[in-house]
């Protein structure tokens, strides 16, 4: 059995997190229908940096986008799916067919950078990786094992699995250049109850060495440990879940919406984002858009950019508008009162 710690997360008027600026996630080359690709970034739901670019994975369109320095957004095609489509959606009647990647980390595999992006689990069909390479290629990995070791963690799983953060944490070790990577997971407490179960906000870790060697065949699937829960609080009367984390050297930060959302799988009306730092004491500041009232919008993917000074922090993050004919959003915020 895997033992818990359970944290209870303060709301920190101190903590201001604004948006600075939004811009429309539109690829360079426009739609491709030969690709089955729209002209857009749809539900964008993580991010992580890959290379000198960074990548957003979406969760109902089987495409990776990157986006240059310079703000161009180009696509990685995934394999196609169920009938040869990428995209999927209520519109297409296949929307229980999607991937519903939702957290992605870049780890060494093979020899060389590699991001690997992780379905939610909710569902069987959503138990696969995507493993995507600089040159463009990319393959599914059957992750069924790996899903069944998280729900062999109730402490984690909750009611209902739905893996919707991941990054990848440096822990420091005792002597200078020790330590080790993990790759820390955050499962959304959005799901409906379920018998003695009840959905919840949890993160946990496995050693990303172990995850490397699964994914090239070289040792089962890792388990999970060190698994901590959360109450992250409510927003106008939605419960604040985990969708997603990222790490700044061996500090992790987390973004939570307070979404009214009836199970795992259905979206919901948003009431509110915070933006929050974990550790001992988390607590975390309500995002305010350009008008400083509060932001009313699915912020699903969160990078930290840089820290511009000691406890100010300017960070990226993505929005899903949970409408596939509108255009996925891409944020700069600035984050001011940390811990120093």
């Amino acid at each position: 059995m895997v033992d818990s710690r359970h944290y209870v997360a303060a709301a920190d008027p101190g903590i201001d997190v604004r948006v600075v600026s939004r811009t429309k996630l539109l690829y360079s080359e426009g739609p491709d229908a030969a690709l089955d690709r729209p002209g857009h970034v749809r539900a964008a739901s993580a991010m992580a940096r890959f290379g000198d670019r960074v990548a957003i994975v979406q969760d109902d369109a089987n495409f990776v986008a990157l986006v240059d320095a310079n703000g161009r957004v180009t696509a990685i095609p995934l394999p196609r799916g169920e009938g040869g489509q990428r995209l999927f959606d209520d519109t297409r009647g296949n929307k229980a067919a999607k991937l519903d990647l939702e957290a992605c980390v870049v780890l060494e595999v093979g020899g060389g950078p590699c991001l690997v992006a992780f379905g939610s689990g909710s569902t069987p069909r959503r138990e696969q990786f995507a493993l995507v390479y600089p040159d463009g290629r990319a393959t599914m990995f059957d992750a069924s094992a790996f899903y069944t070791n998280l729900r062999g963690v109730p402490a984690f799983s909750g009611s209902e699995l739905n893996l919707e953060g991941a990054t990848l944490l440096r822990v420091p070790g005792g002597l200078p250049g020790g330590g080790r990577d993990d790759v820390v997971f955050a499962s959304r407490g959005n799901g409906a109850a379920k018998g003695a179960l009840a959905p919840i906000d949890a993160m946990g870790r496995v050693s990303a060495t172990r995850l490397i060697a699964y994914l090239e065949g070289r040792d089962d699937a890792p388990s999970l440990r060190d698994v901590e829960t959360f109450d992250l609080g409510r927003l106008d009367g939605a419960r604040l879940t985990f969708t997603d984390l990222a790490a700044h050297g061996s500090r992790l930060f987390f973004v939570a919406s307070a979404e009214a959302s009836p199970d795992a799988v259905a979206d919901g009306p948003v009431s509110g984002v915070a933006i929050g730092e974990l550790g001992a004491a988390p607590r975390y500041g309500v995002v305010r858009d350009e008008r400083g009232v509060p932001l009313l919008a699915k912020v699903e993917g969160l990078l930290v950019e840089r820290e511009t000074s000691p406890g100010t922090f300017t960070l990226r993050a993505v929005v899903d508008v949970d409408d596939p004919n509108t255009p996925a959003e891409w944020l700069e915020l600035e984050a001011r009162g940390f811990r120093l």
